[in-house]
């Protein structure tokens, strides 16, 4: 592998995750940027049955989540979210704060074996840039990646960094563990060789906060 010269810095390899180091950044989620997503309930149907969301969304159920009603239950849930879940003795809200990415299906308890179901998708939530010190974080390229994808950065200060990729369930698919970078322009090389084909998003984890973007893997 041969990199251009205005980038400077050591190889370090982790499951096939390659960093190619020199500076760092701090980046915050924009609080100010999540949305609410209203679900109402009501004639043995969610309305709207699917929703595409981003991390820290929040998802608000309206309708009646009696016992003999509509109690909220999870089908599925990425491995490290909490579930979708709520019971109540009549009319309510129900607010679930998205933290994870990857799918969730959910049912009313008494009626999802007559398909009153229901899903939504965590996609990458959008990145509020505080410090002003704080330049870029580009999407991978190529993308669609078939072996090798790179993404740049640009950072401020010196930060530890650790790269993840995870699928569209939240599982941890490949990790590089913290390591101290100076500031300065970047690039992160990522081998996704014996990746399937398909969706996953990596997170670019800086001094513990996290920036998360998807990718495409195609073979």
């Amino acid at each position: 592998m041969t990199l251009t010269s205005n980038y400077v810095g050591t190889m370090i390899s982790c499951n096939k995750i390659f960093l190619i180091a020199a500076a760092f950044l701090t980046l915050t989620f924009s609080t100010g940027q999540a949305t609410k997503h209203v679900v109402h309930f009501a004639n043995f149907s969610y309305n709207p049955p699917d929703l595409t969301v981003a991390v820290g969304d929040t998802v608000e159920f309206v309708g009646d989540f009696s016992s003999s009603a509509h109690p909220l239950i999870t089908i599925t849930v990425p491995a490290t979210a909490a579930n979708v879940e709520h019971s109540s003795t009549g009319q309510d809200v129900y607010d679930y704060v998205v933290k994870v990415l990857g799918n969730y299906q959910y049912q009313c308890h008494n009626h999802g074996s007559f398909g009153m179901k229901g899903r939504f998708t965590a996609v990458a939530s959008g990145v509020h840039y505080t410090n002003a010190a704080v330049t870029s974080v580009e999407q991978n390229n190529p993308n669609p990646a078939m072996k090798m994808t790179h993404v740049v950065f640009t950072l401020a200060k010196t930060s530890q960094v650790a790269v993840q990729i995870v699928d569209e369930k939240g599982s941890i698919i490949q990790r590089i563990p913290a390591q101290e970078f100076a500031e300065g322009r970047r690039v992160i090389m990522l081998d996704v060789t014996n990746l399937n084909s398909g969706a996953y998003f990596y997170e670019l984890i800086v001094d513990g906060t996290v920036t998360t973007k998807q990718m495409i893997v195609t073979h």
